[in-house]
């Protein structure tokens, strides 16, 4: 009976990791910089837009922790995604309305 690959060993999952990797390194640390500059006055606005790129940095993390760990991987990524859609909903419901009338010009003269 010949052993099981292991699925870290083969290349099927190149462009998840790929992603992955770009989502978390880069575009976790911008998040937290860009939330940390911003400093929102909500305490809950703020605290959760400083542990959503923890997590997501952390989820690059999960699938080499063994079997326990990995599996939180997945749980992990609905999270996070809860956590930005909630953040994307709350910050847009709080932005400034835009002008939907144009405004006349002055008569010169």
């Amino acid at each position: 009976m010949a052993a099981a690959p292991c699925i870290g060993d083969t290349t099927t999952l190149d462009a998840h990791r790929a992603l992955g990797f770009f989502l978390t390194l880069p575009g976790a640390v911008l998040f937290l910089v860009t939330a940390l500059i911003a400093w929102h006055p909500n305490t809950r606005i703020r605290t959760v837009s400083i542990i959503v790129p923890i997590l997501t940095f952390v989820q690059m993390i999960l699938p080499g922790t063994g079997r326990w760990g990995a599996a939180l991987h997945p749980v992990n990524a609905f999270l996070i995604l809860g956590m930005y859609l909630w953040l994307f909903l709350t910050l847009r419901k709080e932005a400034p309305e835009v002008m939907t009338e144009p405004v006349a010009a002055e008569p010169t003269g």
